[in-house]
């Protein structure tokens, strides 16, 4: 499923979104510290991103979970 308008893109994750998503969460890392949980070293890798994207896609099929990228 995907959304589009004039200004916003949403989407499901797609295995490609990894490194951006790493990218995203390193640049923001110091931003986000107060409002996420407190992550281990590990989960700032790619590898991590893929499990954290591959484990998003299983939910969506499955019905059990609904992530999703947005881009504007």
């Amino acid at each position: 499923m995907q959304l589009t308008s004039e200004q916003l893109y949403v989407r499901g994750y797609k295995s490609e979104d990894a490194a951006p998503l790493l990218q995203l969460r390193l640049r923001n890392r110091d931003f986000f510290l107060p409002f996420e949980p407190i992550r281990p070293p590990s989960h700032y890798t790619l590898e991590a991103q893929q499990e954290f994207i591959a484990a998003a896609i299983r939910d969506f099929e499955c019905g059990t979970g609904y992530g999703y990228g947005r881009t504007i």
